[in-house]
């Protein structure tokens, strides 16, 4: 149960951190097109296309700023971390210095 409720709160906060830096993922699409191949129409059209490519990409923002409301406002979760973060802005690497470093490259 423990490692269930870790799971889903890590997932509520990946989904913060993404809405914050408008990047989607895919959670889902209504598929137009689909239906129409098992028909025997072997062409979508180009709207149908569309179509199911605004629902992609509605269904991602949905779902997105649904875990941003829930995260910030019910969960108490932050968009940015500072201590995450170098004094520039920069990613610290896993030894507390500002980006990654590569030997040898």
């Amino acid at each position: 149960m423990r490692g269930w409720l870790v799971s889903g709160m890590l997932w509520i906060q990946l989904r913060v951190l993404y809405y914050k830096n408008d990047y989607h993922t895919y959670e889902g699409r209504i598929n137009y097109t689909r239906p129409l191949i098992n028909v025997g129409i072997p062409t979508p059209t180009e709207e149908q296309k569309m179509k199911e490519l605004k629902s992609l990409v509605t269904i991602s923002w949905l779902v997105q700023k649904s875990c941003y409301w829930v995260g910030t406002m019910l969960l108490g979760m932050r968009e940015r971390y500072e201590e995450y973060e170098g004094t520039d802005g920069e990613p610290k690497g896993a030894d507390g210095e500002k980006g990654m470093m590569i030997e040898g490259v």
